[in-house]
This record gives C-alpha cells, structure tokens and sequence, in this order.
C-alpha cells in the first residue's frame, strides 16, 4: 500500500517548517525579506561610501575592492528578492510541490554576479601592483571602513539571527553569531545562506582592509616600507578580497546547484530519518529511502517501509500518518512524505501462523477435533514430496516382464491387488504395469503361459522430491491410479497410489480386504509397541515426545540407523530415558518396536487408536 500527499495538504500545513512553504506568507518568510531588505540598505549605503572615498579621496584599490563587494552585495540582494517573492507562490496544478526551486535559480544567477565582482576586485589589484600610485588621505579611508565595520555588524547579526529562528536554535545574543556559523549548514533556504555568508564575508574584509591601511600607514612612519613599495599590501589586499569573493561565490553556486539537480539530504539527516521511523511501533525495517531537498520548498522523503506481520490492515493507515507526523514533528525541514508499506515476509513464518489460526479455530469452537486434523493434513500435504508418502521398493511385490500370466493371476488373488510393477531384467529398469483386468482376460482366453509382457501398460515415473500437490493434479488429469518412483540416480525407489496421496490428507483408508494391525499399542503404562513404518513426527505428537526428526521419518528408520548394522530380533538403543528394542525384524527392515520410558505415557485423548492394514495396502486392492 502507498501514501501520496496532495498538494497544499494538511501534511504540509501541520509542520512546523522552518523552510518557505509555498501558499501562505510564514514566519520565516517575513525573516528572510527583513533580513535581505536590511542587507540591501545597509550595502548600497557602504557602497556609496566606499566607492566615493576610494576613486576620489583615497585612491585604494582595497578600498574600491571593499566597495565592489558592497556593491555585488546590494544588486544581489535585489535579485534574492525577487526570488524570494517568486519562489513563495502556492502551488498549482502545473507546480504541484510549489516554486520553492525558483528562489535557488535566482540564488544562483546572484553567484554568478558574485563572481564577475571578484574577477573585477582581482584584476583591480593586479592593475595596481603593476601601476603603483600611493594611497591618499588615509583617514578618511579609515573613517568609511570604521562606520561600514558599524553597519556591517548589525547587519551580521540580523542574518545570524535570522539563521537561528530557521533550524530551531535559541542562545544568548552576544553568543549569536558563533552559533549562526555552528548551525549555519542546516540552513535549506537560499536567501539566508547567501546573505549570511556575504555578510560575514563583507565584515571580514572591511576589517582586513582596515588593518591593512592602518598597518600600511604605521610601517611608513617607523620605515618599514618605503614609498616606492607602500602600495604592495594594499594591491594584495585588493587581490584577497576578490579571492575571497571568488570562493564565496563558487560555494553558493554549488549549494544552488545541489537542489535545482535534486540533490538528496546529507548522510546525518537521512539516518536521523531512519532512526526516528524505526522507533515508531509496527515498523520493522526501512527498506528504502530516497530524499530530494528542494530548498525553501521544503525535503521530500519517500520510503518504503516493512511492518511487522502481525499489524492489521485496517491500521495501515494510522501508521502511516504515525510515521509522517514524528518526521515532520522532529525534522522541521520536511515538507512532504511519502511512504509505502509491505508486509515483513522475512519475519513471517507462515507455517506456525497457519497451525495457530487452526489451533485458535479449535480453542473457540469453530472447527472440531478432526477438522483441525484435516486443516492440518492439508497444510502438511502441501509441504510434502513424493518420497514422504511413496512405497519404498522393499514393501513393493513385482513382477518380470516374462513371467507367465497363471502366475501373475495368483499372485493378484493371493495378495489382493488389482496393479503390479512390471520390470525387464533387473528391478531398477520398470517397463510398466499390469492390470488386473488384463490378467483375467486372458486367464478367461485360457492363454495361462502367456508372458505378462503381452499386458503391461504404460506406467508414469516421477522423481522422489515431485511436490504431493503437483503430483496429485497429474493423477487427476491424467488418470493415473499408480505411479513409479525414481531416485536421484534413475533407479526404482517406490510406488504412489492415488490411495496413498489421499491418506495423508484425511488418514487411513480401509477397505473390506484390509486386515487392521495397530500402529500403536500400549503394553503397559510406560510401554507401547509400535510399528516401524509409525512415523516419528506423528509419535512424537500423539504422545508428547521429542524424538529427532531430521535424520529419519520412520520409528524403524530411526532404529535401524542408529544401530549403523542389519538389525536383530532384541536389539536395543537409548534415546534419553527412553529404550528402543526391536521387537521383530524381516531382514534388515524392522517391523515393530518397544518403547519403554521412564514414566508412564501420557497419550492425546482426542486421537482414536491408529491402524495400518497390511502392506500390500499402497497397492490398490482390487
């Protein structure tokens, strides 16, 4: 599911933006139009006076320098107005987001005027180390920077202030400026950043061209320069102030840049952004975040966002409004937040979920006992292969291809199968399958030496790890009542009957040739005879047991592998308190054994006593 905000909706005006938010005239809006209309006064002012005591009085290239830069300072703060006015409009249907961007355009276009003044301050200096004339009238020089150094203050403290009131920072005024420099990269809005900057910049300068003049003027006096040289510091002077310009303005026309290219927040911002997603309750993981600063118009985040499993849909989107709130609450520079939900699949175990929906349907009375079997079963057959429910080769009875069809015939009455595998030379090559029905036929044509290979049909052949429910819409599709199984290396493993895939979903199935033996007996309290094709996980629930399951499926299996040798009537092993003892054997498979415990068993009262027929019972009886 996903969340888009609208334009111009309450997400926005529920913030607490310090950014100019297109659609309405906020604080911060009112601050940053002081802030450059104090900066345009106070620049044209110290222009003036600079520019007028340096060509006509002073004769400073510094000094013109100084003036040059208050008057870039001045033009630009015009076009940050401009700006400004242009880039606070209220969105509408061709600008959806606003036309925040504009001010940085502008901002931009004001850097690169920056530039040409300090390419002209630096050539002003280099013209006047190659064309020396002396500074004159010192005094006034120092007047005007003294009086501009006044200006210059105020107008640094305003912007600081202003910088302050826009990332959320109170502190004493004498410590304001400090704290603007501390802070100042957290400022989004253009305006602010360049008038800061400048300022600060401007107020350096006239200081270093004051004591630039001043020291200039003493070291004549005390000898250390010479009339000939006395203009060397002033023209570097000159020089640094139009480098200082120049990386100035380098800066703000990157800063610029960045968010007219969609630049994203820093690395600090975006992990605050997870951090504080993280911490809302529901939500497990960011899986993805993408930021896009667009300056006075505000950061917009999108994220996409897992929550945990078991949170309800219907509080999907209370959680996104959550989320949305505590970043726009905490992070005053976020304007729009976008954010999709998925579902945490890697925390969902869907299995134990399911089983718990089943075991829950049961506990209020929806399902009964053997529907919260059956539920099971169900799931359980999903989950299986081929090799779980197969009839492995040494329960199978086949029979050559060149066998005679009297003795096929007596083998089906005596044993009560309608279908038996059919193999060529050795059991490993099946060829097929031979039906009952045949057989008889012709029995009844009295063709009783014929070999069965006249009759056999065709019979399919799937791997071990075939999927029960892929393999039982074959057997519907196709008709198929029994099925060869081969293992990984080609070779025969078992047979699967229609009758087999449909016990493990609602259990044994009889029939009146069946002869019932119990897969489980109890013997005495603490002993139970069971049958070693009784499955250990099925054991292990009907009794409340833990026997290993990963290395074996059956109770013989289990036996017979940890004995590690062909197993004997008697044979026992131990598996904590609990002795294994092989109660009877045909070879090496194992056909019943004793568990004794050390306590008497404690058996599931809602699962009747369960039955096996014979072995033959894989092989639909006819």
């Amino acid at each position: 599911m996903a969340s888009s905000e609208p334009p111009g909706s309450s997400s926005v005006t529920q913030s607490s933006t310090s950014t100019l938010l297109g659609g309405g005239v906020s604080a911060d809006y009112r601050h940053a139009m002081q802030t450059v209309i104090w900066a345009l006064v106070a620049n044209f002012v110290i222009a003036t006076m600079k520019l007028m005591i340096a060509m006509f009085v002073a004769r400073s290239a510094a000094l013109f320098s100084e003036g040059l830069h208050s008057l870039g300072d001045g033009l630009n703060s015009i076009i940050l107005l401009f700006g400004i006015r242009r880039g606070n409009r209220a969105p509408d249907r061709t600008h959806p987001f606003g036309y925040g961007l504009e001010t940085n355009l502008w901002a931009m276009l004001a850097s690169v005027l920056l530039l040409l003044f300090s390419l002209w301050a630096v050539w002003e200096g280099v013209d006047h180390w190659f064309h020396p004339h002396p500074v004159e009238n010192q005094g006034w020089a120092i007047f005007v920077l003294a009086v501009s150094l006044m200006f210059e203050s105020f107008v640094v403290y305003n912007a600081s202030q202003t910088v302050l009131a826009e990332v959320g920072v109170k502190c004493p005024w004498y410590a304001a400026v400090p704290t603007a420099w501390k802070h100042y990269n957290k400022v989004v809005g253009p305006t602010t950043r360049f008038v800061f900057l400048e300022d600060n910049l401007a107020f350096g300068g006239a200081l270093y061209v004051l004591c630039t003049i001043v020291g200039t003027k003493i070291a004549l006096q005390v000898g250390a320069l010479s009339p000939q040289t006395a203009h060397m510091p002033d023209a570097i002077a000159s020089v640094v102030i139009g480098l200082m310009l120049l990386v100035l303005a380098v800066e703000l026309f990157r800063f610029n840049h960045g968010f007219l290219i969609g630049a994203s927040a820093s690395e600090p911002m975006e992990k605050k952004i997870k951090e504080l997603t993280l911490s809302v309750h529901g939500v497990s993981k960011v899986d993805d975040l993408k930021t896009i600063d667009r300056g006075i118009s505000g950061l917009a985040v999108y994220l996409t966002v897992e929550v945990e499993p078991d949170t309800p849909i219907k509080d999907a989107d209370d959680l996104i409004e959550h989320i949305k709130h505590k970043l726009m609450g905490r992070i005053p520079s976020i304007s729009d937040v976008f954010i999709e939900l998925l579902a945490d699949e890697a925390q969902v175990n869907w299995s134990t979920r399911y089983l718990q929906l089943v075991e829950r349907g049961r506990t209020i009375g929806i399902l009964k006992p053997r529907d919260e079997a059956l539920l099971k079963k169900a799931y359980d057959f999903t989950e299986s292969i081929a090799r779980d429910v197969m009839v492995p080769r040494t329960d199978v009875e086949y029979v050559e291809a060149n066998t005679p069809i009297h003795e096929v015939a007596d083998l089906m009455v005596e044993e009560g199968y309608s279908r038996i595998p059919v193999y060529k030379e050795h059991v490993d090559d099946i060829v097929g399958l031979v039906h009952s029905r045949d057989v008889f036929h012709l029995v009844r044509q009295n063709k009783l030496e014929e070999p069965v290979a006249q009759v056999v049909r065709e019979i399919e052949i799937y791997p071990e790890n075939k999927p029960l429910s892929d393999m039982l819409e074959e057997f519907k599709r196709n008709k198929i009542q029994m099925a060869a199984v081969a293992d990984e290396h080609g070779g025969f493993a078992g047979v699967v009957t229609v009758e087999d895939l449909m016990e493990e979903i609602v259990g044994e199935i009889w029939d009146e040739h069946d002869e019932e033996a119990p897969m489980l007996e109890f013997v005495a309290d603490n002993k139970i005879l069971v049958n070693g094709k009784y499955e250990i996980e099925d054991l292990n629930e009907r009794l409340d047991l833990n026997f290993p399951t990963s290395d074996f499926k059956t109770v013989g299996g289990y036996v017979f592998g940890s004995l590690g040798r062909e197993p004997e009537t008697g044979d026992q092993v131990t598996f904590e308190d609990f002795t294994l003892t092989v109660h009877s054997n045909e070879g090496p498979r194992i056909s019943t054994v004793m568990i004794e415990g050390p306590v008497p068993f404690q058996a599931d009262s809602s699962l009747e006593e369960d039955k096996e027929g014979p072995a033959e019972e894989s092989a639909e009886a006819s």
